[in-house]
This record gives C-alpha cells, structure tokens and sequence, in this order.
C-alpha cells in the first residue's frame, strides 16, 4: 500500500499503478487505426465494449493524421488536453499507444506510454510489422499491463520520504 509518510508537491505522486492513472490505453495499428489491444481502467470507459472499441482507436487515430494533413513538416500529435484528462500519443514504427490519463502527473504518465510501447513492440514485432488483421495473438499482452508499476527511478524528485 501507499506510505503515509511522503510529501508531495505532485497530489498523485504516490500513485504507482495504470488503473490510478489512466482511464483506457489503446494499442493500434497506425497504418489502418485497428485496434491491436485495448485496456479500460475507469468505470467512465464501461459504455464502449469491444465492438466500437476499433471507432474509437480509429477516430483518435485520424487525429493523428488530420495534423499531418494540415502540412507540417514532421508533425505529429503528442497530447490534447482537457480541463481534468488528457490524450497521450507515441508511436513507435506502426505501432501507436494511445492513452487517456486522469492528468496526474506528465512526465510518469508519458513514462508509463513508453514502457509500454517498447514492452508491447519487442514482444510482438513481427505481427506488428507484418499485421494483416488477426489481433487475437496480442491478447496475451492485456494481463501483463495489470503488472506495470513505476520503478522507483521516475518518482518525481519532489517526493520525500520524512524520518520517523
């Protein structure tokens, strides 16, 4: 559990799971905006199931390439923010994670995208860049995104831990 003896100038820096922190994260194909695998971790995200689940990959997706189309060199979308959540891209070759955070704290959410883009990428490169349609291979992964937890490297530097 959570010790009671950090300070924080961050109010969620103690957090140290996924569902704390995002609401749903989306794996996708960004070259068709097929969804390779999703998680759903709030409540607010239980009226999409999985058969609209490629929708809304798929609109987040074109997000990404209405940006591109808008003719800017090398362009792409890192974030779109929101008064309480926000919508964290990365892309790695074909492969984009799309996560909708609770807005905790950017620099853990982003390192979370990234840990599981590259886990997610070495595991399944091959199907990644070879992709024609069959997800049911990347299901695996789903139970293994209950496993990530920071790594006491990313705490923020403003997180102390006082003497008893």
């Amino acid at each position: 559990m959570y010790s009671n003896n950090r300070v924080s100038k961050y109010r969620y820096s103690i957090i140290d799971n996924l569902s704390d922190r995002f609401h749903a994260i989306f794996l996708i194909d960004a070259k068709t905006g097929l969804t390779f695998l999703s998680k759903k971790f709030s409540k607010n995200f239980n009226k999409f199931n999985s058969d609209n689940e490629d929708l809304i990959s798929g609109f987040l997706n074109a997000l990404n390439y209405f940006v591109k189309e808008l003719d800017f060199d090398n362009e792409s979308i890192e974030e779109v923010n929101f008064k309480n959540n926000r919508i964290l891209y990365e892309q790695k070759g074909r492969l984009m994670a799309i996560a909708i955070s609770k807005k905790t704290n950017i620099e853990i959410e982003r390192t979370f995208l990234s840990m599981i883009i590259n886990d997610f990428y070495l595991s399944f490169k091959v199907n990644i860049e070879n992709f024609y349609g069959d997800v049911k291979i990347f299901e695996k992964f789903k139970d293994k995104l209950d496993l990530y937890k920071i790594p006491s490297v990313i705490q923020p530097k403003h997180s102390k831990i006082i003497p008893g």
